[in-house]
C-alpha cells in the first residue's frame, strides 16, 4: 500500500535557477556585498549545514534561488539592467 500524503506534508521540492545572465549579476552582487551564495553574511553558519535544511523533515526544502528571492524579491542585482514592462 502506498503512503497517503496529508495536507500538512510540504509539496515536493523542485530546485529553481536564475537564467545564466541574471546569475552572473547575482554572483557579482553577492561578492560586492560580502554575502554567501544564500544571500546571508559570509561567516554565518547554519544548523544542518544549510539555511534550507528542515530538521523536522530531515531534508532540504529550498535552494539558493528561492532563499535569495525570498530575502531580495526586488532583485537589487539587476539595478539599471531591470527591464520594466507596461501593465
Amino acid at each position: 500500500m502506498l503512503p497517503i500524503a496529508t495536507p500538512l506534508d510540504p509539496p515536493p521540492f523542485k530546485p529553481q535557477r536564475f537564467k545564466p545572465e541574471e546569475q552572473a549579476r547575482v554572483d557579482v552582487w553577492l561578492r560586492k556585498h560580502k554575502l554567501n551564495s544564500w544571500g546571508d553574511p559570509k561567516n554565518l553558519m547554519y544548523l544542518g549545514g544549510s539555511p534550507c535544511f528542515d530538521e523536522r523533515l530531515g531534508d532540504i526544502v529550498c535552494d539558493p534561488f528561492s532563499k535569495i528571492m525570498s530575502v531580495y524579491p526586488e532583485r537589487p542585482w539587476n539595478g539599471e539592467h531591470q527591464i520594466w514592462t507596461a501593465p
